[in-house]
């Protein structure tokens, strides 16, 4: 197989076809009938790209590029890698007049009129420009040009309207960066290319003379970066005087806007009154300056607790906006309030722009509150999917950002709330998703020895055998929770702990890790969350590390995998070999010369031998004897529990002939007892009787209680025990949530 590395740079290539250029070790394919391969110009090879996941802290990393190139190598048009990577010339050839344009807008007005068909650059965005005219109006511009984002561009004084010629000295500071293999003897186009690693440039250096050194770090850097809230809106305060019809209140006076508040005015923001209380209030504008009532009827009463309740403080000395994360009931994702759920408040904050709808439907469209990283660097398919699996507990009633009036650093705060869940900020395929430390997954991938994925030393060339560890660092009996942050009252902290595994340590009790849960209000879902992490990290962890085949590209951080192996000792026995163990991917790192891909797992199946999913339903679609027929999916309507199993795509993925089910109605009522007979197609199935009476449209069919399925069912599902805390004859067994 035939394989090559390329490489490509955000608003760098081939103007007349608008193919960004690919920067290749070799020869230009066949198919490459755009002329975007710059052929030949690699100097230096890079080594690894390494991640890493950390579930004790919440942290992970992954490895920079550093990508080596010959300066005076020639692109198919003629022009020197130097002459695109280190010409340091921009040339201004127009600028933007009104009116101002949004990112799907192709009429575009310049104060020039000979650009038709140039490529140009206005701010970060390349446009072809289109048909001239008159004036100075193009029409048909293509926009969003050489892998750059369209984007809004004002006219306004303060707005940047500056248009530059994209041929000359583009700005290359953190433009993405993407790796990619092909395989070229069965690549037929770009499509065909395989990401290995995106980021972000942060250096362009000429070591030698005839070099260029390109410095990127990981997309996940940008975050490091970025802060959130820098330009809250902020008045001080003092006391009015009082009348005889009038009692004395304390205003904000004299503070400048813009004040940004739910529906994008200020009618209805929220303000923080020295960290201490939140004030919801119209303020009075008069012309840029706003004045605001702080009075007892005021208090943002949502965030009160129980005993814990706001009061007004004695002397208040000044006063800002802030935001409160709650439910967001509207249709879209793209408006305030931020949503309440944890990942979804996470892609706000990371595609959220000046301009709502520039980044995809969670771009809340307010520049002080995101970063506007493109939706197409964040894995926003993959943290949905999660989101999913978590249900409402990731939502937060008393999240708060900007209460203490500080900048929000996004990456810390987000990792700190997410952490008590069990999942982890990371690297996803060049993006930046999500991985959560999970035991349970029966369509998990396989790794076997006998299949050749797994190498070791009878490889050619020979690699080491399988190594283990017991992770007793990661070894948790305690964590200290934070909850109920109720503005001006003390959070509550409670430790939980697993009374048994303390007694062990007899030298005396470790500090308890510090959990963030200040947004949760009641105390049993925050133990809800805490004892399930407990229960995860209460043993030492087995740690497996191995090298495997680069061609699985399946095992990404935080997957699970079925491990087979002769020579990793079992935890639960200490004998050599392990069948369709369960493992958890923390550690990936792809070795580019090699060819191989070196792994970290921890071995959470070690203690976890059963893996099951919640019994399976479906929702009915219609009767007609003697076959049922069911929505097709869970986007239908469906019931369908394992939606989210690559395994069971359909409703009907997890029933088989000879299932005991039964069928209720629309409310979960049982009316009868079924057996499958057959399921022809995906979305259909008949029984051993007819039903009586028949199902009707929105009835539900589900899995009959433990004691009634036949045996395939209870190995494989999970139930719900009963209330004496069993399952039919056999004692209730501990589950790891969720």
């Amino acid at each position: 197989m035939a394989t090559d590395l390329v490489f490509a740079i955000e608003s760098l290539g081939v103007t007349a076809s608008r193919r960004v250029y690919f920067f290749a070790r070799g020869k230009a394919p066949s198919w490459d009938s755009d002329s975007a391969w710059v052929e030949s110009c690699w100097m230096g090879w890079p080594g690894e790209v390494a991640s890493t996941i950390s579930f004790g802290d919440g942290s992970s990393s992954i490895g920079g590029m550093t990508l080596d190139v010959n300066a005076q190598a020639l692109t198919q048009q003629g022009s020197t890698v130097a002459s695109m990577l280190y010409n340091q010339t921009r040339v201004s050839v127009a600028s933007l007049v009104a009116p101002a344009i949004n990112t799907t807008d192709q009429t575009i007005v310049l104060d020039s009129t000979s650009l038709a068909g140039s490529m140009v650059v206005i701010g970060r965005e390349c446009i072809k420009m289109g048909t001239h005219a008159g004036g100075g109006t193009y029409n048909t511009c293509l926009r969003g040009q050489l892998s750059t984002m369209a984007q809004t561009h004002g006219v306004a004084e303060t707005d940047y309207k500056a248009v530059f010629d994209a041929t000359k000295g583009p700005i290359l500071r953190w433009r993405r960066v993407y790796l990619y293999r092909v395989d070229l003897d069965a690549a037929t186009s770009y499509s065909d290319l395989e990401l290995l690693w995106s980021g972000v440039i942060y250096g362009v250096t000429a070591p030698v003379p005839n070099q260029i050194r390109i410095e990127a770090d990981a997309m996940i850097s940008v975050m490091e970066r970025m802060s959130i809230c820098n330009n809250l809106w902020r008045g001080r305060v003092r006391q009015s005087q009082s009348s005889e019809n009038q009692p004395s209140e304390s205003r904000a006076y004299l503070a400048h806007g813009p004040i940004t508040g739910l529906d994008g005015t200020a009618d209805d923001a929220l303000f923080s009154v020295d960290g201490d209380m939140v004030i919801d209030t119209n303020p009075d504008d008069f012309g840029s300056q706003y004045t605001v009532r702080i009075k007892d009827q005021h208090i943002y009463r949502v965030l009160d607790s129980g005993d814990a309740v706001q009061t007004l403080p004695d002397s208040p000395k000044e006063i800002w906006q802030m935001h409160h994360a709650s439910a967001n009931s509207a249709a879209s994702t793209s408006s305030l309030p931020f949503s309440s759920n944890l990942l979804t408040l996470m892609i706000q904050l990371l595609t959220t722009t000046a301009v709502s709808g520039d980044n995809g439907a969670y771009d809340v469209g307010v520049a002080d509150l995101g970063l506007a990283i493109p939706q197409g660097s964040v894995d926003i398919a993959g943290i949905t999917r999660v989101r999913a699996s978590f249900g409402e507990l990731l939502d937060q009633e008393l999240l708060l950002l900007g209460l203490d009036g500080d900048p929000v650093d996004v990456l810390t705060y987000l990792q700190a709330k997410l952490l008590p869940y069990g999942i982890v900020i990371c690297d996803q395929s060049g993006t930046i998703g999500v991985a959560v430390l999970s035991d349970n997954d029966p369509g998990a991938p396989t790794l076997t020895q006998a299949s050749g994925d797994i190498l070791g030393p009878a490889s050619t060339p020979s690699r080491s055998a399988p190594s283990q560890i017991r992770r007793m660092d990661l070894s948790t009996d305690a964590y200290s929770a934070s909850f109920r942050a109720v503005p001006g009252v003390e959070p509550v902290t409670d430790t939980f702990t697993d009374t048994t595994r303390r007694q062990i340590n007899i030298y005396g009790d470790r500090q308890a890790p510090e959990l963030d849960m200040l947004g949760v209000k009641e105390r049993s879902l925050v133990a809800r969350v805490v004892t399930g992490l407990i229960q995860r990290l209460h043993e030492d962890i087995p740690q497996i590390s191995l090298t495997v085949l680069r061609t699985r590209t399946d095992i990404t951080l935080g997957s699970l995998v079925a491990v087979t192996h002769d020579k990793i000792y079992k935890p639960t026995g200490g004998t050599r070999g392990v069948t369709d163990e369960l493992m958890l991917c923390i550690e990936r790192t792809l070795h580019l010369d090699s060819n191989t891909l070196d792994l970290v797992l921890l071995d959470v199946g070690a203690l976890y031998t059963r893996s099951g999913v919640i019994a399976p339903s479906c929702v009915v679609d219609s009767w007609s004897d003697p076959t049922l027929t069911v929505e097709a999916d869970y986007a239908a309507g469906g019931f369908q529990s394992n939606s989210l199993n690559s395994l069971t795509p359909n409703d009907t993925s997890a029933f088989l002939a000879a299932d005991i089910v039964q069928h209720c109605d629309q409310y979960g009522v049982k009316i009868q007892q079924l057996t499958i007979a057959t399921i022809p197609t995906s979305t259909t199935m008949t029984f051993t009787s007819t039903p009586s009476p028949a199902p009707a449209a929105g009835d539900i069919l589900r899995m009959e209680a433990y004691t009634s399925c036949v045996a395939r069912q209870t190995a494989k599902f999970a139930f719900l025990a009963d209330s004496s805390g069993t399952l039919g004859s056999d004692a209730g067994k501990e589950w790891t949530f969720p």
